[in-house]
Formats: C-alpha cells, structure tokens, sequence
C-alpha cells in the first residue's frame, strides 16, 4: 500500500496554515496574532493597573478568545512595573458557563485551574521565597482516590517539587486522614493566593470566560454571572478576561448586581482587511516545512475572500482550510497564482450556491438584499435601530425580513423582550456563503 500523506505535508507544511483553532496562551501563538496592537495595549494596562476583571465583546470568529490569550501570555512575562515586582500566571484554557452550571460548580472548575497554575510554577515560586503551606501534602492527596474529582479537573501532571512542610499536620483545611475537603482544598488555594499576591500591584493568576453569549441563551445563567461578582470576579489574587458575542457582556455587566463594579467592555471588532495577508503569512511561516514550500490559498486570494464574505477572520480561514482539504495538490502546485486564486474563488462560489439551491423559493430578493448589506457594508454585525442603512423608512419591514432570514439559518436574531433593538443581528456561515456565491469566476 502506497504511503498516506497529509494535504498539509504534500504543500510542504507541518499542519494547517488555516487552522480556525484559537490561539494558546503561549509565546509561540502570541507571535500569530496581527492587527490588534491598540486592543491588546488597553487589555495589557488594565492588567497593570490593578483591574480585576477586562472584558471584550465582539462579534461570532473576530478573535476575542485569541486575543485575551495572547494578552494573557505577554502579561506572563513580566517582572516589574514601575519598578514593583509583579507575577502573572496563565491558566490553561477558557472557562465557559454552560447550562447546568451553578455558581459552585463554576467556582470548583475556576479553582482546578487555579490550583493547577500554581502547582505549575511551584519552583520559580519557592525560589523567589514562598512558602506555600501545605503544598506537598496537597500534591500527595491529588493521587488519592478521595481527590479523583481534583486530579481530574487539574489535568496534565504538574511537575513534583521538594520543599516545603511534607508532614500531614492537622488544619483547618485538612478533613482529618483522608486529605482534604473541596471546601479546604478552595481555602488552602485562597492561601497560596494571598502569600503569592497580597496587594494587586503584585498581579495575579489570570482565567479566561469565553463564550458569554450563553447568558441570554439559558435561563438563570444571568443570576449564576451575578453571583459570580464577590465569589469569583473580586476575589483577591484573581485576573479575569472574559468575552462574548450578541451583546451579552456588555448585557451581563449593566444588570442590577453588576452595574458601576467593572468596566465597560472593550469592543473588539473585525480585523481590518490591511492585516489578513500578515495573518496567513505568519502562519504558515510557523508550520513551513520545507523551502519550496507553497500555500493552496495564498495571502492575497484570502484577503480577497475575507472582504468578500464580510471580514469574518474564523470564517474565512474555516473556507480556505475545507477547500485546502479537498484539494489535489499535484494539480494545484502547478497553478499559476492566478490561477490558484480563481479556483479558490470557484469553490467559494459553488459552496454559496449549495446552500442557495437548498433554499429555492424561499429566499425573496428583499431579505437577499437585507442579507447583502449585513455581510458586504456591516461587516456581518448590525443592529435592528439601523434600518435606515437597509433602505427602510421604518423598523418593522426591516424586522420581517429578519424572521424570514433566521428562519432559514441566514441570520442569528433573537429579539429582546422589552426592546427589539437591543439585539444583535449576526450572519451565519449559511448567510456568508450564499454572498459569496453572488461573487464573479
């Protein structure tokens, strides 16, 4: 049988140029991130200013979650501010409230991560001169059958350290031999936070909330945010970035509880198109594998589908990876660039028009044009309020033209019970695709 290659190695990459996943917390990723200096400069000097909690909102695959983990890797490596020691560490993936959650249940998934950061840098903390009580025996009680529920949420192993106290000593964070309890284990965790970071000039371990468009999708999640503020947000030694789409930070930070304690969110929008080429060609840059390396969608003819499917960043890089994917490369590496751009384009056009021939009949020229102006002039985000920019003298035509199109998958659009324009109207992938096949071969 004749050996498999991947498309990626055929190319002469190590993986996909194109990957939708969103950047890691890490040097090797932050170098990835293009076109945000003036959003991450704002993250970075909250964080430096004590700020407990910084939030982004943004529309659906403009970059939020791989800006706050970029943000988060560069405030990693500081030292000093203004001459003051300061630590920040990393957590190592989102949070994300889902609808079973409780408050206890997300603070118990907050301090896994926690207590993981903190297990990790173990050794640059004791050389710096922490004690922190209790580690050993912490460490000890996470390979017991009692703490399964804790070595599991903790994940990947964290490197042992010798030092510190390894006696079992009773404690009131101790349930007498068999280790400790989740409430005592919290405590003990709360302890390392306060040796470690004992006023906010000395930073603090930072944790990701993503995805909050959930608080406007599952009943009682709002009140779980809310009592999130003094359990979680406010807690001394913790750094939150959190984002969402649909207008639901700004939403969760304006309620009753939450009003005037934290910041307005920072509003992150499309990348703007002068970047996408730098986008595609720090990528592949970081997975080239040999010289003659060559990409099936080059820097150029992404841009070109980037602006014509509505400067959605995730979007497009998911469109050029799936045509990257069921491409023939011994054809295609002898396309001339030209050439290579067109039959992106093609794929582009016959991907929209799938979806177009899925909705004959259904789709009138009216919420065609509501949908046009949305991706090509709105950038895929707009508000109901702006119905003048659809060319109506008035809200409601524009409204039934919306149903219409979030019947069929084209739009998200969930009006507000109490004022209709408070709501987001975002394009789908669908509404994205059936405007790419209106582009010309």
């Amino acid at each position: 049988m004749a050996e498999v290659l991947s498309i990626w190695t055929q190319y002469g990459y190590s993986g996909s140029p194109y990957s939708t996943t969103a950047l890691k917390p890490t040097d090797a990723d932050a170098r990835l991130l293009v076109g945000r200096d003036h959003e991450l400069d704002v993250i970075l000097s909250d964080l430096a200013s004590g700020v407990q909690l910084v939030a982004l909102e943004g529309g659906y695959g403009v970059g939020k979650s791989s800006l706050a983990a970029v943000a988060t890797a560069q405030a990693t490596s500081w030292k000093q501010i203004r001459g003051h020691t300061v630590r920040f560490l990393a957590t190592s993936k989102p949070l994300e409230l889902t609808d079973s959650d409780t408050a206890a249940t997300l603070e118990k998934r907050a301090y896994y991560q926690i207590a993981a950061a903190l297990l990790s840098a173990e050794a640059q903390l004791r050389a710096a001169g922490f004690g922190l009580q209790q580690m050993a025996e912490f460490r000890a009680w996470l390979s017991s059958p009692q703490a399964s529920s804790w070595s599991a949420g903790i994940g990947a192993s964290v490197p042992f350290v010798a030092g510190g106290n390894a006696s079992f000593g009773r404690g009131k964070t101790m349930n007498t031999s068999q280790g400790f309890t989740d409430e005592g284990a919290i405590d003990l965790v709360d302890a390392w936070l306060r040796e470690v970071f004992p006023t906010p000039q000395a930073g603090g371990v930072i944790l990701l909330l993503d995805n909050l468009e959930s608080l406007g999708k599952h009943a009682g999640l709002i009140d779980v945010f809310e009592s999130l503020r003094d359990r979680l947000f406010k807690r001394d030694g913790l750094r939150w970035i959190i984002s969402g789409a649909e207008g639901m930070v700004g939403a969760g930070l304006r309620t009753q509880k939450m009003s005037g304690v934290f910041a307005e969110p920072i509003e992150v929008l499309p990348l703007d198109h002068t970047y996408a080429q730098q986008v595609i060609e720090r990528r592949a840059e970081v997975v080239e594998q040999r010289d003659d390396a060559s990409l099936p969608v080059s820097p150029a003819a992404f841009e070109a589908a980037y602006l014509a499917t509505g400067q959605n960043l995730r979007f497009t890089l998911g469109l050029a990876e799936r045509y990257s994917l069921r491409s023939a490369p011994k054809k295609v590496l002898w396309m001339s660039a030209q050439e290579r751009a067109a039959a992106f384009r093609s794929y582009q056009i016959n991907e929209g028009k799938k979806v177009v021939a899925q909705l004959t009949k259904k789709l009138n020229e009216a919420a065609r044009k509501v949908l046009r102006v949305l991706v090509i002039d709105k950038n895929g985000l707009a508000y109901p309020s702006e119905f003048v920019e659809f060319g109506y003298a008035t809200m409601p035509p524009l409204l039934t033209q919306l149903k219409a199109l979030s019947a069929l998958g084209l739009i998200t659009y969930t009006p507000d019970k109490d004022d209709a324009r408070r709501r987001l109207i975002a394009a789908t992938d669908n509404g994205r695709l059936v405007i790419a096949s209106e582009l010309s071969p």
